[in-house]
């Protein structure tokens, strides 16, 4: 018996949900500007209705509404637009909307670092005096000398890098023996001791 009472229930509300649905439309459209641009994420919202859509990149969208609902569009920088579903309109119509840029005009205002005449007058007045020309310019002869300094050892970041890893490796390749020796080097220095060059001589002037 229940299975019959649901079936009959069943076909008495027929009617009433093809009725409730009967005015479902599927509305599309696009939206653009003034320049005539595709509006991205538009938000599109059926008012009293928790239902809505946005507008895809190329500002397409498409999603179910009925007849006599207000559909309001906004987009941040553009005036909103609101748009009433008529009875005529249906699947095969296609709607297009072109949204006019909001612009608000608001009052001059000044802004300062300070909220009251004391906080400034007390900054004012605490404010570091920078040095004079002459200790100014001493400081910026300074640093051409030092720039001087550095054009002379031209060097740059990879250059002092490869220096240091140059010594990490020799380093490491002598870890645990005893460092080498320039033979060249030292039988120079053994002939320049031979011919005495270190030895002390007798200054000649001439007046």
């Amino acid at each position: 018996m229940k299975i019959k009472l649901y079936i009959i229930l069943f076909i008495l509300n027929i009617p009433l949900l093809y009725s409730q649905n009967a005015d479902i439309i599927q509305f599309s459209g696009e939206i653009k500007n003034d320049s005539l641009e595709p509006l991205s994420f538009v938000h599109i919202l059926v008012i009293n209705k928790n239902k809505g859509t946005i507008t895809d990149f190329n500002g397409y969208f498409s999603f179910p509404v009925q007849n006599n609902d207000t559909i309001l569009f906004t987009y941040i920088g553009y005036k909103p637009y609101e748009f009433i579903v008529p009875d005529t309109l249906n699947d095969n119509n296609f709607f297009k909307l072109t949204m006019i840029r909001d612009t608000i005009f608001i009052n001059e205002i000044d802004v300062f670092p300070w909220s009251t005449y004391e906080q400034f007058k007390h900054a004012f007045l605490t404010l570091y005096i920078p040095d004079d020309d002459y200790v100014r310019a001493e400081r910026n002869m300074q640093l051409i000398k030092i720039q001087q300094l550095l054009s002379d050892y031209p060097i740059d970041g990879s250059q002092a890098y490869k220096h240091y890893m140059n010594k990490q490796y020799n380093k490491l390749y002598y870890s645990g023996f005893y460092p080498t020796i320039n033979i060249l080097g030292l039988a120079e220095l053994i002939n320049a001791i031979k011919r005495g060059d270190f030895k002390n001589k007798k200054k000649k002037y001439k007046y």
